[in-house]
C-alpha cells in the first residue's frame, strides 16, 4: 500500500516531521481524564508513546496499542513495553473486535483520503467498544483551517472544499466541521457525543507547530475537535 510506506518515512523522527498531539501533557491529560478504565484500544498508537506510558500508569489499564503502519508501532514498541500492553497491525478501517473494549482512543489517526472511510472507521471503533464504552478522540478541523487560508494567505495550505480534505503530510488527508462530525457519530449509532473545540495551550505547543509547518499560530483562530462519543 502506498500510503503505508509513505509512512515508513516517518517512524524514526515522528515528533520532528509531524504535530504529534500527545507530546503535550494538556492534550494527553485531557484523554486520561476522560477514558473508561479496563481494556483500552489505540486506534493510530503512531511512535510515539507518550501517551502509552500515561495510560499504564493506572493499574486498572490494559492497553492495545494499534496501527495499520508496522514500522511505526515497531519503532514504538523499541520505546515502551509493559506486561499490561501489547503492540500490534490492525486497519481501523477493519478491526477484528466485538464488544471488547471499555475505552478506544485515537489522535489525529483518523484521516483516510477517501470521506467514506471516515465513517467505516467510526463504525468499527462503535462495534468494538463495549457497551457503555466511550470513544475519545481527537480530530483535524476542516474549518478552522479553512478559515487560516482565507485570512491568511500566507499560510499556504492546499485543500479541497468539496469533500472538506486537506493536502497534508503524506497526501490527501480527510478532516472535519462539526456537521460532518456529528453527522458521522450518529450514522454509527453513538448515543452521545461531548465535541470541544481545543486550541494551542502552550508556547511550546506554538513553538513547535511553528518548526514543522512554518506558519506562526499564535493568535491564530486554529483548534482541533476534541470528542467524548458513549456507546
Amino acid at each position: 500500500m502506498k500510503k503505508n510506506q509513505e509512512w515508513d518515512n516517518f517512524a524514526g523522527d515522528y515528533d520532528q516531521k509531524v504535530y504529534s498531539i500527545t507530546s503535550f501533557p494538556e492534550k494527553r491529560k485531557r484523554i486520561i481524564d476522560n477514558i473508561v478504565p479496563g481494556k483500552i484500544f489505540i486506534a493510530g498508537t503512531g511512535s510515539a508513546t507518550y501517551l502509552n506510558r500515561d495510560l499504564i500508569k493506572n493499574p486498572l489499564n490494559y492497553v492495545v496499542a494499534a496501527d495499520f503502519n508496522a514500522e511505526m508501532f515497531r519503532k514504538a514498541q523499541s520505546k515502551f513495553t509493559s506486561p499490561r500492553m501489547i503492540y500490534m497491525y490492525a486497519d481501523t478501517t477493519d478491526l477484528p473486535f466485538f464488544d471488547e473494549f471499555d475505552t478506544i482512543i485515537s489522535t489525529n489517526s483518523i484521516l483516510p483520503e477517501n470521506p467514506e472511510q471516515v465513517q467505516a472507521m467510526f463504525d468499527n471503533i462503535y462495534k468494538s467498544l463495549k457497551k457503555g464504552g466511550k470513544f475519545v478522540v481527537y480530530l483535524p478541523s476542516f474549518d478552522a483551517n479553512l478559515e487560516l487560508t482565507r485570512k491568511f494567505p500566507e499560510y499556504d495550505l492546499r485543500l479541497d472544499e468539496t469533500l472538506e480534505r486537506v493536502w497534508d503530510t503524506t497526501g490527501w488527508q480527510t478532516f472535519q466541521t462539526e456537521i460532518s462530525l456529528r453527522n458521522r457519530l450518529a450514522k454509527s449509532n453513538f448515543l452521545e457525543a461531548k465535541i470541544q473545540k481545543i486550541g494551542i495551550e502552550s508556547e511550546k505547543e506554538a513553538q513547535v507547530m511553528e518548526d514543522i509547518y512554518k506558519f506562526d499560530y499564535r493568535n491564530k483562530d486554529w483548534f482541533e475537535y476534541f470528542v467524548v462519543a458513549s456507546k
